[in-house]
């Protein structure tokens, strides 16, 4: 098929913006990217509702593509999606899409999915559908890591072996399940990291001249992202070995006051020599964040579900060197002693997973 399209299923983006989510994130970094890089010259959209049309006409204006270039496409239109070639989401849900498909013939379009995690039951029934669904070989879901591409084909073997013990029926997903990062906005980044944002940021923060930054942001949350234990008692002794101030910035949000109590109490308690200091996302003192003014970014994720982690992504393009967890899809983006310095970490020994997992 020659002159190829994408249309895009989007439900739209309504999170908290006072609360950004990864995958959120990481979709509106792709439809823009979508409208300033792809040769298409128009831009259809497969949406819900009119509410989600104009949300993405707007992304459309960001990138100066005028609105009347996208326009929407009936989920059912196999006609049009035919003509296009290829219909693409930002998650894994697109089981109806290959049902719908069959009606019409299985061979008019590929149907594309991006999996951001595992770690759901959500999730892992969808890839369990995977395998009853027509899908086809000319049909993908994006991994944006090997961690995550082995943890999804786990689950989808999983499943195989049980329908087969099941109903003694043999049953194959076809589809491909290609590793393929995610991207950020680079240019965003050179613009808030000028020599005047360091500049700013470091007076607003009251950091001393010698003070070295370490940098930690993301959501602050214990059990979902990443126990600050670690790096706590990594900052202190580091100030204690060097001689050199040292302040650790937890930059984002509490997703609760259990979260939030756990975090500075944990400070207080582990750090003495260190100074650390916690900016809430959206404060208007940083609006851009404090990429300028660190001098070092540090990001111990412990959590299952860290399937590629743009924060280190990020830090990268914000100049900043990265010291980050050997862990889960930041294995995929650090290269130790190259990009940055990677942190060994353990895990039980094979056998115990399933009890844990249970």
């Amino acid at each position: 098929m020659t002159n190829m399209a994408t249309a895009i299923n989007f439900d739209g983006i309504f999170s908290d913006d006072n609360q950004p989510i990864g995958r959120d994130v990481a979709t509106l970094q792709f439809i823009r990217a979508f409208f300033r890089f792809s040769n298409q010259e128009k831009f259809p959209c497969v949406c819900p509702d009119q509410k989600s049309l104009d949300q993405f006409q707007n992304f459309a204006r960001m990138e100066k593509i005028k609105p009347d270039n996208c326009y929407g496409v009936n989920q059912n239109d196999a006609t049009e999606l035919e003509k296009l070639g290829q219909l693409f989401r930002f998650d894994p849900n697109i089981v109806k899409h290959f049902w719908t498909r069959r009606k019409s013939g299985q061979k008019l379009y590929s149907i594309t999915g991006l999996l951001h995690t595992c770690a759901t039951n959500n999730v892992m029934e969808i890839l369990g559908q995977y395998v009853l669904a027509p899908t086809q070989s000319w049909d993908a879901v994006i991994c944006p890591s090997n961690a995550i591409k082995s943890a999804a084909l786990t689950v989808v073997e999983n499943w195989q072996d049980y329908l087969k013990e099941r109903g003694n029926a043999t049953l194959k997903c076809p589809m491909k399940f290609p590793v393929i990062p995610l991207g950020i906005d680079a240019e965003h980044f050179d613009k808030i990291t000028t020599e005047k944002h360091k500049n700013d940021q470091r007076k607003n923060l009251g950091l001393e001249p010698d003070e070295i930054a370490i940098l930690y942001a993301g959501r602050l949350n214990f059990i979902a992202k990443a126990n600050p234990i670690s790096l706590l008692r990594g900052v202190e002794e580091a100030a204690i070995k060097t001689k050199t101030p040292v302040r650790l910035i937890f930059y984002g949000y509490f997703n609760d006051e259990l979260n939030e109590i756990a975090f500075t109490e944990a400070a207080e308690n582990l750090c003495s020599l260190a100074r650390v200091s916690f900016i809430k996302h959206g404060d208007a003192n940083f609006p851009d964040g404090f990429w300028a003014g660190a001098d070092i970014f540090c990001s111990l994720a412990d959590n299952i579900q860290e399937s590629f982690g743009l924060t280190p992504i990020e830090a990268m393009a914000s100049g900043l060197p990265v010291v980050a967890s050997d862990w889960d899809g930041y294995r995929d983006t650090i290269r130790d002693g190259v990009d940055g310095y990677t942190i060994k970490t353990l895990s039980p020994h094979k056998g115990y997973g399933d009890k844990l997992a249970y």
